[in-house]
């Protein structure tokens, strides 16, 4: 993880196609609790966990976060392809085999 944190990330751009999926996320009835941070707060402001997945599906990247119970909640009606809490290093959601099996052959084929 540090040695991530190290190197220079480019986010992932926020398509049109981002949007669409952030859409289905927004449209999803069980999953309205996470549209703001804490909808008992004074000041109201929104959630990313949604915008978060949504980017994570169109790119098929894995989700790290020490706070996964949102992403397994979103998982359950939209899959995501992984979720990985770095602070006990468990993948919560388990990266999808279909993914790390294309990635493999990707290697593959570079090498």
């Amino acid at each position: 993880m540090d040695e991530l944190l190290e190197t220079d990330f480019e986010y992932p751009a926020a398509t049109p196609q981002v949007a669409r999926i952030l859409g289905k996320l927004l449209c999803c009835k069980p999953l309205t609790h996470l549209w703001l941070v804490n909808e008992h707060a004074h000041e109201k402001k929104p959630g990313q966990d949604l915008f978060i997945a949504a980017t994570s599906i169109v790119y098929d990247m894995p989700i790290a976060t020490m706070n996964a119970k949102d992403f397994e909640t979103i998982n359950r009606f939209h899959p995501l392809p992984g979720v990985y809490n770095p602070s006990n290093d468990m993948w919560t959601i388990p990266r999808c085999e279909r993914v790390e099996e294309a990635r493999m052959a990707m290697t593959t084929m570079v090498m």
